[in-house]
């Protein structure tokens, strides 16, 4: 196993120059010679804003989370109709249902926040 480990190592290191001549094709190390120029591209395609990006991640935050209440309301559902009369099932079938509730309230005060905080922003920039 060792002598794997130490193989390949080798092998790494006989390829390393060849890796770092693909960096440069001509093979020369002088980049003083030539003007270099980077630019980064935006990965966020038509994203050049903050409150652009912070409006587009809340409404994705949003739909995701409103698949997710509809499966806890389901699974809330689901509880109450197994639970059959039990006591203890049903304060567990209560107790998903109202956390159910409070997380779609929660998600729906965060946009309301959120539209409020923005509209307040746009007045003021006019």
């Amino acid at each position: 196993m060792k002598t794997k480990f130490i193989l390949a190592f080798i092998v790494s290191l006989v390829f390393m120059g060849s890796v770092v001549y693909a960096a440069n094709p001509g093979g020369t190390t002088d980049v003083t010679s030539k003007a270099v120029s980077s630019t980064i591209q935006n990965p966020l395609k038509g994203v050049t804003e903050i409150p652009v990006f912070i409006a587009n991640a809340l409404t994705f935050v949003a739909k995701i989370g409103a698949v997710f209440c509809v499966f806890f309301l389901i699974y809330a559902g689901f509880l109450y109709v197994k639970a059959r009369g039990n006591p203890s099932l049903l304060t567990k079938a209560h107790e998903a249902l109202k956390t159910t509730i409070y997380g779609i309230i929660l998600l729906l005060g965060a946009q309301l926040i959120a539209s409020i905080i923005e509209g307040t922003i746009n007045a003021l920039k006019k």
